[in-house]
C-alpha cells in the first residue's frame, strides 16, 4: 500500500491566506516608496520658494543696426552774392547763425546782405509803387515780426508799407528812401547758418559775385552705403 502526504482541507486554506497577505504587503511597500516625503501623502503643491514675476508684452518694429564711416555737414542752401562793387569789409564767421533782420556782410563799411525770412526768392525790387505781389505781403510780414507797423499784411504796397521799411532802414543806417533793392536782401526759410566763405575781408567785392553760402542749421550725415545693406 502506497502512501501520500496529504495536506489537510484547512491547511491549503491557510496557504491561500498566506499568499494573498505577501501580496498586500507588496503592493503597500510599493505605495509607500511612491508617496513623497514630507507630504504625508498629500497632492504635491507648486513650490513657493521659486521667483514668480509678470511683464507686459509690447509690439515693436525690429531695428538693425550697422557701424559705417560718414561725414557730419550742413546740406547747402543758397550762396549770397556781393550786392555792390567795392572791398568787402566784414563777413560773418563760417558757422554764424543769422536771424531775421541783421546782415551777413560789409561792403565798403556799408552793411548789406538783410537776412529776411520766406520762401519767395527777392526777384524784383521793392518799393513805393510796385504792383501787388505775395513778395510784397512776404515783406511786410517780415517788418511786422521785427516791430514795425506796415498796415494790414496783404499783397498791396501802401504809405504804410513805406513807413515801416523807413523804419526799418532808420535803424541800420540804411538810405531812408523806402525801398529795397533785390541785391540787398537774402531770403531764407528760418535762421541761416554761414557754410563756406567764397571771399574773405579784404578781399575785391564785385556785384554779383559769389561771397558766401548759406546752409540749414540741422547737422545732416551723409554716408555711402554698400548696396548689400540695402535691404538691412
Amino acid at each position: 500500500m502506497s502512501v501520500a502526504a496529504r495536506l489537510p482541507r484547512g491547511g491549503r486554506r491557510a496557504r491561500r491566506a498566506v499568499l494573498v497577505a505577501a501580496a498586500a504587503a507588496a503592493v503597500a511597500a510599493l505605495a509607500w516608496l511612491l508617496i513623497p516625503r514630507g507630504n504625508d501623502g498629500a497632492t504635491p503643491s507648486a513650490n513657493d520658494a521659486v521667483p514668480v514675476g509678470s511683464a507686459t508684452v509690447e509690439r515693436r518694429d525690429l531695428v538693425s543696426r550697422q557701424d559705417v564711416d560718414a561725414t557730419l555737414g550742413f546740406s547747402s542752401t543758397s550762396t549770397v552774392a556781393a550786392a555792390a562793387s567795392g572791398t568787402l569789409t566784414r563777413l560773418r564767421d563760417e558757422g554764424d547763425v543769422v536771424t531775421r533782420g541783421r546782415s551777413l556782410m560789409s561792403i565798403d563799411a556799408k552793411a548789406t546782405g538783410w537776412v529776411l525770412y520766406g520762401t519767395i526768392p527777392m526777384y524784383r525790387d521793392l518799393g513805393p509803387g510796385v504792383s501787388n505781389g505775395r513778395d510784397v505781403r512776404q515783406l511786410e510780414r517780415n517788418l511786422k515780426a521785427l516791430g514795425y507797423d506796415p498796415g494790414t499784411v496783404d499783397d498791396d504796397w501802401t504809405s504804410a508799407t513805406t513807413d515801416a521799411v523807413v523804419d526799418f532802414q532808420h535803424d541800420r543806417d540804411l538810405t531812408e528812401d523806402g525801398a529795397l533793392s533785390r541785391t540787398e536782401v537774402v531770403i531764407s526759410d528760418g535762421p541761416a547758418r554761414v557754410g563756406k566763405h567764397r571771399a574773405e575781408v579784404g578781399d575785391p567785392a564785385r556785384a554779383g559775385a559769389p561771397i558766401t553760402a548759406l546752409t540749414k542749421t540741422t547737422p545732416v550725415v551723409t554716408t555711402k552705403l554698400d548696396a548689400g545693406l540695402a535691404a538691412v
